[in-house]
């Protein structure tokens, strides 16, 4: 009986002692101490499998011995594979300069491969992770080009291993064909270089990469036909035959050099600057899908807690695009657009489709981008070619991405890593004119500023140039309302919040937005957190004091906060009521003479009575410490004129 992914994948959790429950697991491809690996079964039968510490997915497949065919269903001989037990057939050093050791490829019978460094316990971490990557055999590599020797690049450690049992000294790089970087030829330049491919397509391809990289570096190097070599095989085949170590040498000295052929040109080098002149670029207004939130060719973040319904609220989105319906503030749309989504979470048939219907979404525009390649495999931000194409076939204008730390290849959170991965993103974005909206669930931390408060790293909402949040109205009792607010627009004003609530739709039977109105909470007043009595008792007195400080107009801020200390407040206390009160903080000037200065929000009307603050003043003025002019607000004389409140002395 052929076993499923599903089994599959849970036979190879159990053997690396991993011990899968209810979908769950320790990640094998790092030092996993809370179960961070998630896995479930897709509707056509394919596993999808997620690291919510940003591990690849290749890395965790790597870990265990598996291969992407192992995440789908059928063949059978695959499931027979994987009831065998895993060992180790081979490990291959991968060292620095000095011999010391940097990570390490393994080779598993049944056939399989992993990477993985080494920790100071003792133990591994699978995955290279920022590792440095080099060739393998470095030292003798060096040694080599020092001896004016040849080195001889091959496919695999095996056959590098094979010629240096035969006294050539011969090179790989680890992940396989075609993944041969410019620093690998940089450390080999001024040496004499032969490259000798497998006898198939891939291997002549990565030969070639091989080479215009080794140009770039200033080697000319010499890719090496074998006479004789059999279709697909490869050096070992070829010294199997029969073949001697002296051959392969008469061999390479017998090769021309190589160079490109007539109609080629070897790539510019990768290093190679591109200068665009300013005054050749025509400006451009800022487009927009959604003015002040989603704008075209840009990427936009939109962070939640889970159940506030997110993903619901993408939805409407992409019905509205496909339809071209006003947006929820009333902004028309000049036409419909093709939309295409990517959901790591939610099903096609079950979810998504009655969603969109229940939305009024025009179907024939949503697409769901489900896999890249004839695997099928789920789609990363590394396919950005994949992406190009999805969007050509169908002329989208709005793409989004549910959840983005599903379909990251770099780790979350680091921000270098991510940073470079979305850079290619948000360059199609704007190359193709398109909406990216990404989405991504809260931290657990407690910081009110909403740019702090989305998962993995800072890089992500830098990345974008709009951010968007939901969250739970603070002010609603029922508990239903949500709030929409901007936590960032690079491009415009932030547009206005707006409150909205999930009824079900009976005819669908799925949850559908509807939309209240504006609200007057902020992305940072949202994330106000909730606090103890004794807390809410300082805050109310902090507030009280702002309040009666800022009767009077702007003050600086370090003014107000001298004040608030001499009063007995702490700072965190009197930011946790500034955020309450929605205190306007502006700056003014630049550099070390730049002054920031407090006032009450507009919207701010229920400023207490004056006897309720006069003691305050009072005690502030007894200590020399400047005191504002008090003017209960909307309180005139029968004249018209404002009545002032002298303070007692």
């Amino acid at each position: 009986m052929t076993a499923t992914p599903l089994e599959r994948f849970e036979a190879a959790l159990h053997a690396a002692g991993r011990n899968p429950s209810s979908g769950k697991a320790k990640c094998p491809a790092h030092d996993d101490q809370n179960p961070s690996l998630s896995f479930q079964e897709a509707e056509d039968g394919r596993l999808l499998v997620t690291c919510r510490a940003g591990c690849l997915t290749s890395e965790v497949l790597a870990a265990l011995g598996l291969e992407w065919p192992d995440l789908f269903p059928g063949d059978e001989s695959k499931s027979k594979r994987q009831c065998a037990a895993r060992r180790i057939a081979a490990t291959y050093d991968y060292t620095d300069e000095n011999g010391d050791l940097l990570y390490q490829v393994v080779r598993y019978e049944p056939k399989g491969f992993a990477q993985r460094r080494p920790k100071a316990d003792g133990t591994w971490d699978y995955g290279l992770g920022d590792v440095r990557r080099v060739l393998y055999r470095l030292p003798e590599l060096l040694a080599a080009k020092e001896a004016g020797g040849w080195i001889v690049v091959v496919e695999g450690e095996k056959d590098a291993d094979r010629l240096h049992d035969l006294g050539i000294v011969a090179t790989t790089c680890s992940q396989g064909a075609c993944k041969w970087k410019d620093e690998y030829s940089a450390s080999l330049a001024g040496a004499k270089v032969a490259v000798i491919p497998d006898n198939d397509e891939p291997g002549r391809q990565h030969a070639r990469v091989v080479a215009e990289s080794l140009s770039r570096a200033g080697v000319t190097p010499r890719v090496v036909e074998l006479p004789g070599l059999p279709e697909k095989g490869d050096v070992s085949d070829w010294l199997d035959q029969g073949h001697s170590a002296g051959e392969v040498n008469e061999t390479i000295l017998a090769t021309e050099p190589w160079s490109p052929g007539p109609d080629e040109e070897v790539a510019r080098p990768a290093t190679a600057p591109t200068l665009v002149r300013v005054s050749d670029v025509e400006p451009e207004q800022v487009e927009w899908l959604w003015p002040g939130r989603l704008a075209l060719g840009k990427i936009c973040v939109l962070d939640g807690d889970p159940a506030l319904g997110k993903s619901t609220v993408t939805l409407d989105i992409a019905a509205r695009a496909s339809t071209g319906l006003p947006m929820p503030d009333g902004h028309q749309l000049p036409e419909a657009v093709a939309v295409i989504l990517l959901s790591a979470e939610d099903g096609i048939a079950d979810t998504i489709r009655p969603r969109l219907e229940a939305h009024g979404a025009d179907l024939e525009r949503v697409h769901v981008l489900d896999g890249v390649g004839p695997w099928c495999r789920p789609w990363t931000t590394g396919d950005t070619d994949a992406l190009r194409q999805a969007i050509a076939d169908t002329g989208a204008k709005l793409v989004i991405i549910d959840p983005l730390m599903a379909y990251l290849e770099a780790n979350a959170h680091k921000d270098q890593e991510v940073r470079k991965e979305l850079h290619p993103l948000a360059r199609l974005a704007d190359e193709l004119g398109v909406a990216i909206l990404v989405v991504r669930h809260l931290n657990k931390g407690s910081s009110g500023n909403a740019l702090y408060r989305g998962g993995g790293s800072i890089g992500i909402i830098g990345a974008a140039r709009s951010g968007l949040i939901v969250q739970a109205d603070p002010d609603d009792e029922t508990g239903h309302r949500r709030v929409l607010a901007v936590s960032k627009c690079n491009l415009a004003e932030k547009a206005p919040s707006l409150a909205y609530h999930i009824e079900t739709d009976e005819l669908y039977g799925c949850g559908r937005v509807v939309w209240d109105g504006p609200s007057s909470h902020t992305a940072d007043s949202l994330l106000v957190q909730p606090v103890s009595e004794e807390e809410r008792s300082d805050q109310d007195e902090a507030a009280e004091f702002l309040r009666a400080y800022l009767a009077g107009g702007r003050r600086p801020a370090v003014e107000v906060k001298d004040a608030a200390q001499a009063e007995g407040i702490k700072e965190w206390t009197l930011n946790k009521a500034k955020q309450g009160l929605r205190v306007l903080s502006e700056r003014e000037g630049f550099g070390p003479g730049s002054k920031v200065w407090w006032s009450l929000s507009p919207s701010i009307d229920d400023i207490h009575a004056i006897d309720d603050s006069s003691q305050k003043l009072t005690s502030m003025a007894s200590m020399g410490l400047p005191v504002p002019s008090m003017r209960h607000p909307g309180a005139m004389g029968g004249t018209g004129e404002e009545v002032s409140f002298p303070l007692s002395s």
